[in-house]
Protein backbone atom coordinates (compact mmCIF):
# COMPACT_ATOMS: atom_id res chain seq x y z
CA UNK A 1 0.00 0.00 0.00
CA UNK A 2 2.73 2.64 0.62
CA UNK A 3 4.33 2.12 -2.26
CA UNK A 4 1.34 0.99 -4.60
CA UNK A 5 2.05 -2.03 -6.24
CA UNK A 6 -0.44 -4.24 -7.74
CA UNK A 7 -1.51 -6.80 -5.61
CA UNK A 8 -3.95 -9.33 -6.66
CA UNK A 9 -4.48 -11.12 -3.08
CA UNK A 10 -2.71 -10.59 0.38
CA UNK A 11 -3.65 -12.86 3.13
CA UNK A 12 -2.07 -11.87 6.58
CA UNK A 13 -2.87 -13.75 9.83
CA UNK A 14 -1.86 -13.32 13.13
CA UNK A 15 -2.47 -14.70 16.63
CA UNK A 16 -3.91 -11.94 18.86
CA UNK A 17 -7.33 -11.44 17.88
CA UNK A 18 -7.62 -7.53 18.12
CA UNK A 19 -4.50 -7.35 15.82
CA UNK A 20 -7.05 -9.10 12.84
CA UNK A 21 -9.92 -6.81 13.70
CA UNK A 22 -7.81 -3.41 13.66
CA UNK A 23 -6.69 -4.96 10.58
CA UNK A 24 -9.83 -5.55 9.09
CA UNK A 25 -11.46 -2.09 10.29
CA UNK A 26 -8.44 0.39 9.16
CA UNK A 27 -6.55 -1.62 6.12
CA UNK A 28 -9.65 -2.28 4.02
CA UNK A 29 -8.88 -3.21 0.53
CA UNK A 30 -10.69 -5.93 -1.84
CA UNK A 31 -7.69 -7.56 -2.25
CA UNK A 32 -6.39 -7.92 1.17
CA UNK A 33 -7.76 -10.53 3.68
CA UNK A 34 -6.87 -11.19 7.84
CA UNK A 35 -6.99 -13.98 9.44
CA UNK A 36 -6.67 -14.98 13.13
CA UNK A 37 -5.12 -18.33 13.59
CA UNK A 38 -5.60 -20.73 16.87
CA UNK A 39 -2.59 -21.97 17.09
CA UNK A 40 -1.24 -22.74 20.84
CA UNK A 41 2.08 -21.01 21.53
CA UNK A 42 3.88 -20.55 24.90
CA UNK A 43 4.16 -17.02 24.92
CA UNK A 44 1.35 -15.93 22.44
CA UNK A 45 -1.29 -18.11 22.92
CA UNK A 46 -0.95 -21.17 26.04
CA UNK A 47 -4.64 -22.45 25.14
CA UNK A 48 -5.19 -22.36 21.34
CA UNK A 49 -5.19 -25.01 19.65
CA UNK A 50 -2.32 -27.60 19.26
CA UNK A 51 -0.16 -27.14 15.88
CA UNK A 52 0.55 -29.94 13.71
CA UNK A 53 1.54 -31.17 10.26
CA UNK A 54 -2.20 -31.75 8.97
CA UNK A 55 -3.49 -28.29 10.39
CA UNK A 56 -5.18 -26.30 7.93
CA UNK A 57 -5.00 -22.52 7.43
CA UNK A 58 -7.56 -19.76 6.97
CA UNK A 59 -8.54 -18.49 4.23
CA UNK A 60 -9.30 -21.04 1.19
CA UNK A 61 -7.35 -23.47 -0.96
CA UNK A 62 -5.68 -20.96 -3.40
CA UNK A 63 -1.92 -21.66 -2.91
CA UNK A 64 0.36 -19.07 -1.38
CA UNK A 65 3.38 -17.50 -4.07
CA UNK A 66 5.54 -15.50 -1.40
CA UNK A 67 5.33 -16.36 2.42
CA UNK A 68 6.74 -13.79 4.45
CA UNK A 69 7.65 -14.69 8.20
CA UNK A 70 9.17 -12.19 10.50
CA UNK A 71 9.49 -12.87 13.92
CA UNK A 72 7.64 -15.87 14.15
CA UNK A 73 9.91 -18.94 14.34
CA UNK A 74 11.72 -16.66 16.51
CA UNK A 75 9.13 -17.59 18.78
CA UNK A 76 8.77 -21.33 17.95
CA UNK A 77 9.59 -24.56 19.91
CA UNK A 78 11.00 -27.06 17.05
CA UNK A 79 8.07 -29.57 16.99
CA UNK A 80 5.82 -26.66 15.73
CA UNK A 81 8.39 -25.56 13.51
CA UNK A 82 8.37 -28.36 11.92
CA UNK A 83 4.52 -28.95 11.61
CA UNK A 84 4.21 -24.92 10.35
CA UNK A 85 6.63 -25.86 7.68
CA UNK A 86 4.77 -28.96 6.90
CA UNK A 87 1.39 -26.48 6.60
CA UNK A 88 2.74 -24.37 4.74
CA UNK A 89 4.69 -26.50 2.01
CA UNK A 90 0.80 -28.22 1.53
CA UNK A 91 -0.51 -24.42 0.96
CA UNK A 92 2.15 -23.42 -1.22
CA UNK A 93 2.78 -23.02 -5.33
CA UNK A 94 5.19 -25.44 -6.78
CA UNK A 95 7.13 -22.17 -7.37
CA UNK A 96 6.70 -20.47 -4.09
CA UNK A 97 9.15 -18.48 -1.86
CA UNK A 98 9.42 -18.92 1.73
CA UNK A 99 11.30 -15.91 3.78
CA UNK A 100 11.40 -16.30 7.29
CA UNK A 101 13.61 -14.30 10.13
CA UNK A 102 15.38 -16.89 12.86
CA UNK A 103 17.64 -16.68 15.29
CA UNK A 104 20.92 -18.87 15.00
CA UNK A 105 23.78 -19.83 17.49
CA UNK A 106 25.80 -22.73 16.20
CA UNK A 107 28.14 -22.72 19.09
CA UNK A 108 25.23 -23.87 21.57
CA UNK A 109 25.60 -27.39 22.94
CA UNK A 110 22.28 -28.19 21.58
CA UNK A 111 20.15 -27.79 18.72
CA UNK A 112 17.28 -25.82 20.21
CA UNK A 113 17.62 -23.11 23.32
CA UNK A 114 14.51 -21.57 24.83
CA UNK A 115 17.17 -18.78 26.02
CA UNK A 116 14.46 -16.96 28.25
CA UNK A 117 13.23 -20.20 30.88
CA UNK A 118 10.88 -17.43 32.50
CA UNK A 119 9.49 -16.18 29.85
CA UNK A 120 8.82 -19.71 27.61
CA UNK A 121 9.65 -18.82 23.63
CA UNK A 122 10.76 -15.23 24.13
CA UNK A 123 13.78 -16.30 22.51
CA UNK A 124 13.80 -19.47 20.15
CA UNK A 125 17.71 -20.33 19.02
CA UNK A 126 18.76 -22.53 17.00
CA UNK A 127 21.28 -23.90 15.28
CA UNK A 128 21.33 -24.14 11.31
CA UNK A 129 21.85 -27.61 10.73
CA UNK A 130 19.05 -28.31 12.78
CA UNK A 131 16.84 -25.39 10.83
CA UNK A 132 18.15 -27.00 8.05
CA UNK A 133 17.23 -30.87 8.61
CA UNK A 134 13.56 -29.46 9.38
CA UNK A 135 13.27 -27.41 6.22
CA UNK A 136 14.32 -30.96 4.17
CA UNK A 137 11.76 -33.02 6.04
CA UNK A 138 8.89 -31.04 5.66
CA UNK A 139 9.85 -30.82 1.74
CA UNK A 140 11.56 -27.42 1.44
CA UNK A 141 14.86 -26.38 0.19
CA UNK A 142 17.12 -23.24 1.09
CA UNK A 143 17.88 -21.08 -1.52
CA UNK A 144 20.24 -18.54 0.96
CA UNK A 145 20.73 -17.30 4.65
CA UNK A 146 21.11 -13.81 4.93
CA UNK A 147 23.18 -12.85 8.29
CA UNK A 148 21.30 -10.74 10.87
CA UNK A 149 21.40 -6.93 10.63
CA UNK A 150 20.91 -4.24 13.23
CA UNK A 151 16.79 -4.45 11.71
CA UNK A 152 16.35 -7.76 11.53
CA UNK A 153 17.44 -11.68 12.75
CA UNK A 154 18.92 -14.60 10.43
CA UNK A 155 16.38 -14.54 7.43
CA UNK A 156 16.20 -17.53 5.04
CA UNK A 157 14.91 -17.82 2.07
CA UNK A 158 13.56 -21.05 0.66
CA UNK A 159 11.36 -23.09 -1.79
CA UNK A 160 9.16 -25.77 -1.79
CA UNK A 161 11.50 -29.34 -2.70
CA UNK A 162 9.47 -31.20 -6.09
CA UNK A 163 9.49 -34.57 -4.37
CA UNK A 164 8.01 -34.37 -0.83
CA UNK A 165 8.18 -38.19 -0.61
CA UNK A 166 12.34 -38.28 -1.62
CA UNK A 167 12.53 -35.38 1.00
CA UNK A 168 11.20 -37.78 3.32
CA UNK A 169 13.60 -40.44 2.43
CA UNK A 170 16.33 -38.35 2.49
CA UNK A 171 16.12 -36.18 5.53
CA UNK A 172 14.00 -38.54 7.70
CA UNK A 173 10.86 -38.39 9.72
CA UNK A 174 10.08 -35.27 11.07
CA UNK A 175 9.76 -36.43 15.08
CA UNK A 176 11.97 -33.77 16.83
CA UNK A 177 10.18 -34.96 20.23
CA UNK A 178 8.26 -33.15 22.67
CA UNK A 179 9.44 -29.72 24.22
CA UNK A 180 8.38 -28.64 27.59
CA UNK A 181 7.78 -25.67 28.49
CA UNK A 182 10.27 -23.42 30.73
CA UNK A 183 13.08 -25.86 29.86
CA UNK A 184 16.40 -23.88 29.05
CA UNK A 185 17.26 -26.85 26.72
CA UNK A 186 15.72 -29.99 25.39
CA UNK A 187 17.59 -31.20 22.05
CA UNK A 188 21.26 -32.01 22.61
Amino acid sequence: MQFDVAVKAYVGMDIPPKTIQYLNDNVSRPEFKYFAVPFANAMYNPTGVPLTADATLPGGDEPYDLIVMQSVFTHFNPQDFVALLHVLRRHSASDARLFFTCFIDNDMESDFLDSVPDKPLLMAYYKESFIRRMLGCAGWTPLALYAPSNQMQHQFACTPLPDIEHAVQYFGPCDFGQWESGRRERYV
